[in-house]
């Protein structure tokens, strides 16, 4: 089969999805997909999945919740939609509209986060090390709402 990678092999999920050894995809159980007709080359030729390959498939909502939980401790929806409209109102002094503008350029980097831990399927997803510190200024702005 042109393109078939001869030596992959594959896995399945604790939920029975077909997992790819060599970038975790997920194939679906679909006769006209490329994926799915070269898993089953590989099963009926040389391939058997052993039950000690099963393997969870990454959760990209627990990212997200991560993500999440993360923002939400630093400030809650309450309190953004708080400060969001007293910055609104013109009552923010300099100083805290420039606490304003570093807590929203935090909100972008931990997005930018999520999506690099999304993209690399990084199951340490949760270490701190992975998601970018507030800034003393927004933390303290937060909560005064």
């Amino acid at each position: 089969m042109p393109g078939q990678i001869l030596d992959e092999s594959y896995a399945l999920s604790t939920t029975g999805e077909i997992i790819r050894a060599s970038d975790r995809a997920c194939i679906p159980f679909d006769p006209d997909n490329a994926d799915y007709v070269a898993y089953e080359a590989w099963r009926t030729t040389t391939g058997r999945i052993a039950s000690s390959a099963l393997v969870t498939p990454f959760d990209s909502e627990a990212v997200a919740r991560e993500c999440q939980r993360r923002i939400y401790a630093m400030a809650s929806q309450n309190c953004q939609m708080n400060m969001t409209a007293w910055v609104a109102s013109g009552q923010a002094s300099e100083a805290d509209k420039a606490a304003f503008n570093e807590a929203l350029r935090w909100v972008q980097e931990m997005r930018a986060a999520h999506a690099s831990l999304v993209a690399a399927q990084d199951a340490n997803f949760a270490g701190d090390f992975h998601w970018p510190a507030c800034p003393t200024d927004a933390q303290a702005l937060a909560a005064r709402f």
